[in-house]
């Protein structure tokens, strides 16, 4: 992973976890190591709880591929929601081209697509996740 890239997921967490924060959660930035992170973020407030993982996505794409997902995310993912009984799981996306919004494509409706042989998720069919959490 070049520099550029690895400012940008840096600078798109850490957008992520201050808009968690800035909606009266407590949010934490897992730190990387070299396996890999299960999670870019965990944000909870009162009952609620939220493992996600940032993406950034630059403007000339419209659509976001299921192969920047990892194996490990994905099976972290999994285990939240099996043994921890976590619902908020997903993967929120940063797009270039909306200067404001942040997008959030659930785990379940990521496997959906999956199982239906999507190999991507446009971003127009996603959710804007200040739209979830207010």
């Amino acid at each position: 992973m070049s520099s550029i890239q690895l400012d940008l997921g840096n600078s798109t967490e850490k957008r992520v976890s201050n808009f968690f924060h800035n909606k009266g959660y407590w949010s934490i930035i897992l730190p990387k190591n070299v396996n890999g992170q299960p999670f870019d973020i965990i944000a909870c407030k009162e009952n609620s709880t939220w493992f996600v993982d940032a993406k950034h996505l630059e403007s000339s794409k419209a659509s976001f591929p299921f192969d920047r997902i990892e194996s490990n995310q994905e099976l972290s993912m999994r285990f939240a929601k099996e043994f921890a009984n976590i619902n908020n799981l997903g993967f929120v996306i940063e797009w270039e081209r909306a200067d404001y919004s942040l997008f959030f494509l659930s785990y379940e409706e990521f496997i959906k697509m999956k199982q239906n042989g999507s190999k991507s998720v446009k971003i127009s069919d996603l959710t804007i996740l200040e739209d979830i959490i207010k």
